[in-house]
């Protein structure tokens, strides 16, 4: 409720946008909101922002990048004239993975601000971390710190959870010919049917926190990218529960186990400053971890 306007309003596409931009907490894009304001009908604005206000599970300060994804959905006002920029799609890039004994990978990684999630900064370095991943046919997981950043982020492949299916259907069912290696960042498994490469989607982890840990631990052969050429054995819990953010900024929670939740343990290690190689029972060769 205004009791009086402000000065620098002049007419109702000010009052509207001044509205706008206190609602999605963005007082400093005033003319970003002014400049819809003259383009939609204001009802269909002011709706648009009471539903996003009611979105109990979405934080305030992403509520701005709601409201504007959501405006293609709303009809423009007749005769106007609007002229979208082009956007210069930044590309993706393959990092050099950061070695041992690189003094990134021994530091504790970085929160990184809800603010900072959509920035160009944070995009692009999961842009480029996935890019590494994709064409790292060996690997299942990679932390921002492998990548040289000290950030608390990490991506994990999809294959992970082909891989547990796999060994499932490999137990309960008839032996299958496909090899698999139960190491974190060097499976052989990289190929789907018919021997075609499988493009993979990848599952983003930001400010990861552990929400619940099994009781249960299992023993089993690990690698890491960031030591080439060495494997160990390492008991962690068989299941894992974890609450982080998305690349979009959106809050989950998801339980993983066996192998799946292997792959989360080790990306979290590299977080807090650990590599496998702290917790390795015993080193082993490339043809014991298969």
């Amino acid at each position: 409720m205004r009791l009086e306007p402000d000065k620098h309003l002049h007419s109702k596409e000010h009052l509207l946008a001044d509205d706008l931009s206190r609602m999605m907490a963005e007082s400093k894009k005033f003319a970003a909101y002014l400049g819809i304001a003259k383009l939609y009908y204001e009802s269909d604005l002011r709706g648009l922002a009471r539903r996003v206000m009611e979105k109990q599970d979405l934080p305030s300060e992403a509520r701005g990048k709601y409201f504007f994804a959501a405006l293609r959905g709303l009809e423009k006002k007749p005769g106007v004239k609007f002229t979208k920029r082009k956007k210069t799609r930044k590309m993706a890039k393959v990092i050099a993975i950061v070695k041992e004994p690189e003094k990134v990978l021994r530091k504790k990684a970085k929160e990184v601000g809800l603010k900072e999630i959509p920035s160009p900064k944070i995009q692009g370095l999961i842009l480029n971390m996935k890019e590494t991943l994709k064409n790292t046919p060996t690997g299942v997981g990679l932390a921002a710190p492998q990548a040289g950043e000290s950030l608390r982020i990490f991506i994990v492949s999809e294959e992970a959870e082909e891989i547990d299916r796999l060994e499932k259907e490999k137990k309960n069912k008839k032996p299958r010919t496909t090899e698999l290696t139960k190491d974190i960042e060097e499976p052989s498994f990289a190929k789907a049917a018919e021997g075609k490469e499988k493009e993979w989607k990848y599952y983003i982890f930001i400010n990861p926190i552990v929400k619940k840990v099994a009781k249960k631990k299992l023993q089993g052969p690990e690698g890491c990218l960031s030591v080439p050429e060495k494997y160990g054995l390492v008991r962690r819990a068989e299941k894992i529960t974890v609450g982080a953010y998305d690349e979009n900024g959106k809050k989950f929670t998801r339980g993983f186990a066996r192998f799946f939740a292997r792959v989360i343990q080790h990306e979290l290690d590299h977080l807090e400053g650990v590599l496998f190689i702290d917790k390795a029972d015993k080193f082993i060769t490339a043809d014991e971890s298969r």
